[in-house]
């Protein structure tokens, strides 16, 4: 101030340490005093103490700090989108899952990231919580890496001082393990119904077929002596028999047993089928 003649203004970080060494913030400055000359006859100090607005401000960045460690940290997404529907601000987790930084995807639309079915999708969700004021809670999909994920998103509005919506956040969860997991379980629970099915019908079917071979070995002996019918009787005995191996399919089916393979002779099997066919 003395070298030259202003106010003078220290950083708002200055540490007056009294002399019971107690220390505090201050905002200090130095005017000079002039005489009519303007020449510097003296000086005013100014201090100001902000410690408690200085532990305030401390306390609110720590709590930013912390903030922003839990959002970066989270297992899910945390994103804003203006009301274009552009990224205005994502967590550390969305850049990796897409191949990006997180600054990379600050101005980008779900467009610019993902085909046009599943991006129409994501932005009708956006307007809709738009639109309407209120939180949404929906299942979405994304392409990731030529692969279908699953999201469990929560969106709602973000109001500016004016109590008007000026952008959209969102939080998604990964839910893809979850999501095949489920339908691992119905596919499971449907085989199982199936098989449940598939061996009483194939009861009910063997029954018919022992009481149809019952009676073609009645008429096998009855029509020794009428070779045309007894041509009949055999290729419903054959055909019988065909059915029984089928239902024991169908019953090892019903059981999840793995059925073996065996090498056929297709010519053989269509001379035998030939009358049949």
């Amino acid at each position: 101030m003395l070298s030259r003649g202003e106010t003078i203004y220290l950083s708002n970080h200055a540490t007056l340490i009294s002399r019971d060494l107690t220390e505090y913030q201050i905002a200090d400055s130095a005017a000079p005093i002039l005489d009519k000359n303007k020449q510097i006859k003296g000086m005013i100090l100014i201090f100001n103490d902000v410690t408690e607005q200085y532990r305030l401000r401390e306390e609110a960045a720590k709590s930013q700090r912390t903030l922003q460690a839990i959002v970066d940290n989270s297992p899910s997404v945390f994103y804003v989108k203006d009301q274009t529907g552009r990224f205005t601000y994502t967590n550390q987790k969305l850049g990796p899952l897409l191949n990006r930084s997180a600054e990379e995807l600050i101005g980008l639309s779900d467009h610019d990231l993902f085909p046009k079915e599943i991006a129409d999708a994501i932005r009708e969700n956006d307007i809709k919580v738009m639109e309407t004021g209120t939180a949404l809670e929906s299942e979405e999909t994304a392409l990731i890496d030529d692969n279908i994920r699953y999201f469990s998103s929560i969106k709602f509005p973000i109001f500016n001082e004016h109590r008007v919506i000026g952008a959209t956040g969102g939080i998604s969860a990964d839910i893809t393990e979850r999501k095949l997991q489920e339908e691992k379980l119905l596919h499971n629970q449907k085989m199982e119904s199936l098989g449940k099915l598939t061996g009483g019908i194939a009861h009910d079917f063997n029954s018919i077929l022992g009481i149809i071979l019952g009676f073609t070995e009645l008429l096998d002996s009855a029509l020794d002596k009428q070779p045309k019918l007894h041509r009949y009787v055999t290729q419903i005995t054959h055909a019988g028999e065909r059915g029984t191996k089928l239902t024991q399919r169908l019953l090892a089916f019903s059981k999840n047993e793995t059925e073996q393979a065996k090498v056929v002779d297709i010519n053989a099997l269509l001379i035998t089928n030939q009358n049949m066919l």
